[in-house]
């Protein structure tokens, strides 16, 4: 996802991506029971992430399909190991910075103009949320307390929020990139507050309370009624 993002800043949206069929780009199993009620197929984050941003992904039914990037890469698994020797590089973070030195040297001695020079990229659209869209987004159920759980985090609704949700309702956790995680219903973003380290303590605490307390056990004397009842043998005798 990240180097997607880093792709469509700098040149914009492709009309596709040609694409293998490893599990980033196609789910390999059959529909679930939800899927097939709301007449859905099973997709990865990444083909629904694209499939907002209107990208089409193709995968390849080959690997002699897509020849001329396989053999990019085995060009480059060549050349830039030996080129990271030569330059005494033993890090990926120097591996990074040396990465556009190393990109424009290849391609100015092995590039080939295209018989057609247009380009195909289309600018994101402005009213576009590329964050949100490049997050990894999960469907989750709004518990009674109103909370969501998420990945064992406990995230507790604010009373204030810009729509009204209630128990049940289905929303959607996005984890983006960044690390930070937003609840969003429907096209509303909702309040929340992390209490993963609070709702443990509490729950331990009342507990540790129960276990304590002292159970009363209240024994009824002899004289009772529920024990002169209980004592009769002659069901006729009995008044109800």
């Amino acid at each position: 996802m990240q180097s997607t993002k880093e792709y469509i800043l700098k040149f914009g949206c492709p009309a596709a991506f040609y694409v293998d069929k490893d599990s980033i780009y196609r789910v390999n199993r059959s529909q679930n029971i939800e899927e097939q009620l709301n007449g859905e197929e099973p997709i990865t984050q990444f083909t629904r992430a694209m499939n907002e941003l209107g990208i089409e992904v193709i995968c390849a039914n080959s690997p002699q399909a897509k020849g001329r990037v396989e053999r990019s890469f085995k060009t480059h698994q060549d050349r830039l190991v030996k080129e990271n020797q030569l330059r005494g590089i033993k890090s990926i973070e120097e591996g990074n910075k040396y990465l556009p030195d190393y990109y424009a040297c290849h391609n100015k001695r092995f590039s080939v103009k295209p018989q057609n020079e247009d380009d195909m990229h289309i600018p994101i659209l402005k009213n576009s949320n590329l964050d949100a869209i490049l997050s990894i987004q999960t469907k989750r159920s709004i518990n009674k307390d109103y909370t969501v759980q998420f990945k064992g985090r406990i995230l507790q609704l604010r009373d204030i929020q810009q729509h009204n949700v209630l128990t049940r309702n289905k929303v959607i956790i996005e984890n983006r990139l960044d690390g930070s995680v937003h609840v969003r219903y429907k096209d509303v973003y909702l309040n929340y507050e992390d209490i993963t380290d609070k709702q443990p303590v509490k729950q331990f605490e009342d507990k540790v309370k129960i276990m304590n307390r002292k159970q009363v056990v209240n024994i009824p004397s002899l004289k009772h009624p529920w024990r002169a009842w209980n004592n009769k043998t002659d069901s006729k005798d009995r008044k109800f």
